[in-house]
């Protein structure tokens, strides 16, 4: 899907290419960032149906698919935004990601102002209610599931030592579970109802 070179891939998904070429980065967006035709695997109806039955109290996502809402999931936290959601960047009107499957370059029809998605780009930072928000949930937190994070099961407390520094106080003496990445949605979706079943106090998945 992408680009062999990894930084023009960057460029393309940076602020600095929509500000200065907008043509070229709604083209690679529309090309690799939108997934209409995305179907959610067993990973995602396995959380679903756990928050449901309200072991998990959240899910935070660095993902911009939709695919966890498309499962069922109502506590969704998107670090890192949506790509089938867009808006104004003047004053603010909400579209789908619709107006860029549909045109070159999205305008405004209320303003006439460049819309973009509401995903966070290379240059930008975090938004902050949503980190905020990933805090909180952490804070309250028996134990963190990692799933589809590069690495192995070691990995896990580096995957928590990664975390510290911008989570803070909020990730010490959390037990952390990882699920690589490599493994089928129907068997991250086994392995998940085994651990709840052993672990009944898990609150945040991740």
């Amino acid at each position: 899907l992408y680009d062999s070179d990894e930084e023009s891939n960057e460029y393309y998904l940076s602020s600095a290419c929509l500000e200065n070429e907008p043509d070229k980065f709604f083209q690679f967006f529309r090309k690799n960032m939108v997934f209409e035709n995305a179907k959610p695997n067993g990973a995602h109806h396995a959380l679903s149906d756990l928050e449901k039955r309200g072991v998990i109290k959240a899910v935070i996502t660095q993902n911009i698919d939709g695919l966890h809402q498309k499962a069922g999931s109502k506590h969704v936290i998107e670090l890192h935004g949506a790509s089938n959601r867009c808006y104004c960047t003047i004053c603010g009107r909400v579209f789908t990601n619709g107006i860029i499957t549909h045109n070159d370059i999205p305008y405004c029809d209320k303003c006439g102002s460049l819309v973009r998605p509401d995903v966070t780009l290379y240059g930008e930072a975090l938004d902050g209610f949503s980190f905020a928000e990933a805090r909180q949930e952490i804070s309250e937190a028996d134990v963190l599931i990692v799933v589809g994070v590069g690495g192995s099961f070691l990995g896990a407390r580096a995957i928590l030592d990664a975390l510290t520094p911008y989570f803070g106080r909020q990730m010490q003496g959390i037990e952390v579970i990882y699920v690589g990445q490599n493994m089928s949605g129907a068997y991250i979706s086994q392995l998940l109802k085994y651990i709840v079943d052993k672990r009944v106090y898990v609150n945040v998945i991740s």
